[in-house]
């Protein structure tokens, strides 16, 4: 799994591959209730694309994103449809 320091640019790159896949972008922040976080690497998050993939669909490979600035760390543990709100917020590339 490919390990991505944040940056708008790879946050909509990941998004934009997704949804042309017809899938849906989660970034998922914790695990088991635990929020994902260290020290050396800051606040962290899983992007995963989901519904893509069956039938020999091709897939997005999923990204663990590391150094997550606060206030996106908390709209993804706090908000539905996260994504949208980083379109929203970093724009798109097209």
């Amino acid at each position: 799994m490919p390990i991505e320091k944040w940056s708008s640019e790879k946050v909509v790159e990941f998004i934009e591959e997704c949804r042309k896949l017809g899938g849906t972008p989660m970034f998922r922040a914790r695990v088991g209730g635990i929020p994902l976080k260290t020290d050396g690497e800051g606040n962290m998050a899983l992007a995963v694309c989901w519904g893509t993939g069956s039938n020999g669909a091709k897939t997005v490979k999923s990204v663990l994103f590391t150094h997550i600035p606060d206030e996106d760390y908390r709209a993804i543990l706090e908000e539905k449809g996260e994504w949208r709100i980083f379109l929203d917020k970093y724009g798109s590339r097209a």
